[in-house]
């Protein structure tokens, strides 16, 4: 009952009946407070004993909690020690408000980066122009059409326009988009 429970997302209830009548493992425990977004109690949990899905879920519960150093070494460790590229799009884009430098080192390090976080990530850090070339790439490939947020950050990325010039640019290139391209 308490593994249907764990499986379905109820996590309140599997932290509540735990050692009852069945026990939930000690990553499990880490994921049902992570999942709460009980990041302090998910924080302390050790590092030794848990696998990525575990490690991702105690490196953000970190950051979240402003242990920016801890956290740091937490994510050194399971990159020398693990091979979690299956988590590494969920940690970057949950690390993002926090340690945004440490996300974009981390996606670097990808093949397939997606757009939308590359570019919000490189606006975030300041780096303009680069985040300009990528979105005029993406934009040229009409990536917009899966991740309309794309527009967005170009809109944003146009910093040396005046803002009141910036929202017309942006409607302007939306209402094009949708009448000729969409």
């Amino acid at each position: 009952m308490l593994k249907k429970l764990y499986k379905k997302n109820g996590f309140i209830l599997s932290l509540a009946r735990d050692g009852k009548r069945f026990t939930l493992s000690y990553e499990q425990k880490l994921w049902a407070y992570y999942n709460l977004h009980m990041y302090k109690s998910a924080s302390t949990f050790t590092t030794e004993k848990l696998s990525c899905k575990g490690l991702v879920a105690k490196i953000i519960s970190l950051a979240s909690c402003g242990e920016f150093e801890e956290a740091k070494s937490t994510l050194k460790f399971m990159l020398k020690h693990y091979d979690c590229h299956k988590f590494y799009i969920r940690l970057i884009d949950s690390l993002a408000p926090f340690m945004p430098h440490d996300a974009l080192v981390l996606l670097e390090t990808l093949t397939n980066k997606p757009t939308a976080l590359h570019a919000a990530l490189l606006l975030k850090l300041g780096k303009v122009e680069k985040a300009k070339e990528l979105l005029k790439t993406s934009i040229l490939q009409k990536e917009y059409r899966t991740s309309p947020e794309l527009l967005l950050y170009h809109s944003n990325a146009l910093i040396s326009i005046l803002p009141k010039k910036q929202l017309t640019v942006s409607r302007v290139r939306v209402l094009f988009l949708t009448k000729y391209w969409l």
